[in-house]
Parts: C-alpha cells; sequence; structure tokens
C-alpha cells in the first residue's frame, strides 16, 4: 500500500511540473499578430527592411519575426529558480524536405514581471528571416521539459 501511494505522490509531482501549459501562442511580423493554426496553413508575407530601390543584397533583407507565448505569472512562479524561468527556442529552416539547424536563442523570463492581469510573455525574435518554412522548438530549460500548446511541442510558420 506504501508502494502505491508513494508512486502516486511521484506521479503528481512529475504531472506537476511537465503540466505547463501557456495561454497563447502566436507569431509577431511587425506588428501583425498571427495564429498558430494560420500561420501553419496561409502563412504571411515578410516585411522587407528596406526600400526596394537600394541594391539586390539590401533588398532581400527582412524585419524580424517573433514566437509569442504567453504564460501566467502564477504558472512560472513555480518554475522558477532564482526568480527567472530560461527558456531555449531552437529555429530551423526546412529547403525541400531538408530540416537545417538555423541557431538557439535563450530567453530569460521574470515571472515577477507581470502585467496587469498577472500574464507575462516570452519573446523570441529570428532577426533577417529568409522566405520559407520555418519550425521552433521550445524547451523549458528549468524542468527540461518541451513547451506544448494544443498537445504541439513544435510551431511552424511559412513566411513569404
Amino acid at each position: 500500500m506504501k508502494r502505491i501511494v508513494i508512486i502516486l505522490i511521484l506521479l503528481a509531482v512529475c504531472g506537476t511540473l511537465s503540466a505547463q501549459t501557456q495561454i497563447h501562442l502566436a507569431w509577431d511580423n511587425n506588428g501583425e499578430v498571427i495564429t498558430d493554426a494560420v500561420a501553419e496553413s496561409d502563412g504571411t508575407d515578410l516585411v522587407p527592411l528596406v526600400d526596394a530601390n537600394v541594391s539586390r543584397s539590401l533588398r532581400e533583407s527582412y524585419k524580424p519575426v517573433s514566437l509569442v507565448c504567453t504564460f501566467t505569472a502564477d504558472e512560472l512562479k513555480t518554475l522558477a529558480k532564482d526568480g527567472v524561468v530560461t527558456f531555449e527556442v531552437k529555429w530551423y529552416y526546412y529547403m525541400s524536405t531538408r530540416r537545417t539547424f538555423m541557431g538557439t536563442n535563450s530567453v530569460d523570463v521574470d515571472p515577477n514581471k507581470a502585467d496587469k492581469d498577472g500574464l507575462v510573455k516570452m519573446v523570441c525574435s529570428k532577426t533577417n528571416p529568409r522566405p520559407g518554412w520555418w519550425e521552433v522548438q521550445i524547451r523549458n530549460k528549468t524542468t527540461d521539459q518541451p513547451v506544448t500548446f494544443a498537445k504541439k511541442s513544435t510551431f511552424s510558420i511559412l513566411l513569404k
């Protein structure tokens, strides 16, 4: 009987640590907010960094695209180590069917800096993205668990 109780307690603790769910996940393309579903189906047009009359190399530069995850401050406070929750964001680019790793960002989020509604945003931007399919994976470094939203742990966007 003691073993069953201990196992149930361990499962409850593990479930609490991995049950991290954010309230909202969206993409931000220069002020245009795109839901995850629209990002995967319709995508969004990249915003050029400079005027089209400038040289070709500069003309192919685009403004950053950001992934925005919104969490409750209470949820992050339970996960915070030293008052901060660290997320690791990995960016992948698809050329044809080949996936290429394009870099990692580390984002620190302070749960004590919540807005008036008790929400905290984690924002990670990809500077000078190129057109095509992008995939992002987010891992909570504090718990070493992937961030999931709507039962997905990878988030894609089509940049046109």
